[in-house]
């Protein structure tokens, strides 16, 4: 799984650092927070209802709630993990990042005010499916 989530992000950095169409960058020294989450669809959710719920109103909801992050789905296509889900939360810098999140994975006083304000999507989320989420966070050399 290491070995899979590495190559992931370094596709990601060579993608975004060479792709003149959308002119995306990851600025050196920007943190990105890897997120394997492997998910299981409740009874009655279609794949498209989660994909349409992510896109639509999760990942907004956490740019909303947690200012200066930027979050992207990410559905495995080829190789170990097709028809995976993970996600990428792009920080512009650690102390973005360390606004809302201590050290050892937990909320700060901000990032709490953040979590509470998503509460309504993530329990809705919930509804869609089940997962669990392993993740790293990178920073771009």
């Amino acid at each position: 799984m290491k070995k899979f989530i590495l190559i992931t992000v370094v596709a990601l950095f060579i993608i975004c650092c060479s792709n003149w169409t959308y002119a995306q960058t990851l600025p050196k020294g920007c943190v990105l927070g890897f997120h394997d989450a492997p998910i299981t669809l409740n009874a009655g959710v279609t794949i498209q209802q989660y994909e349409s719920f992510v896109k639509n109103n999760l990942i907004p909801g956490y740019e909303k709630n947690f200012p200066g992050t930027k979050c992207y789905m990410l559905k495995g296509k080829r190789g170990q993990c097709t028809d995976c889900y993970a996600f990428i939360m792009v920080f512009p810098t650690d102390a973005v990042r360390d606004k809302f999140w201590k050290a050892d994975n937990t909320y700060t006083e901000a990032g709490q005010k953040a979590a509470d304000a998503m509460n309504p999507l993530l329990e809705e989320w919930n509804k869609l499916v089940t997962f669990t989420d392993k993740y790293t966070d990178w920073v771009v050399q």
